[in-house]
């Protein structure tokens, strides 16, 4: 399983899970935005792979994931916090979880306004072993 998938499969199965369900895009595939209620983008930002030692006999991967979370404008932030908090407590700083291991916790970017939305950025470290 690769972190892309990983990460995904975990937003995936949460958002599903709640009630209702809220949707989520992922790179690169179709997603009709909705017209009220919230909803989840989720990008990978990259990685940089690095040796773990001199020797050159492992290496670990390092990469960054955003997730971006929406809910409906002009009715305050308590819900896009909340998701945003939701996203925090999702994907805690942990040793490992499957071959991800979160590195830090999760930060919050400020807030923006976008088409009837705001949006409060989440952002998470991760490493993967090899």
């Amino acid at each position: 399983m690769t972190a892309r998938s990983e990460i995904e499969v975990k937003l995936s199965t949460w958002a599903k899970a709640q009630t209702p369900p809220i949707p989520v895009a992922f790179q690169n595939l179709n997603f009709t935005k909705p017209v009220s209620g919230p909803y989840l983008e989720m990008f990978m930002l990259g990685d940089n792979i690095v040796n773990r030692n001199v020797a050159a006999d492992g290496a670990r991967t390092y990469g960054m994931f955003q997730i971006n979370c929406f809910a409906p404008a002009n009715k305050g932030m308590a819900q896009v916090e909340a998701l945003a908090q939701s996203m925090v407590d999702l994907f805690p700083v942990l040793p490992k979880t499957g071959t991800v291991s979160i590195e830090a916790p999760l930060n919050t970017a400020g807030s923006y306004v976008d088409d009837n939305f705001v949006c409060v950025p989440v952002r998470a470290r991760y490493r993967i072993e090899s």
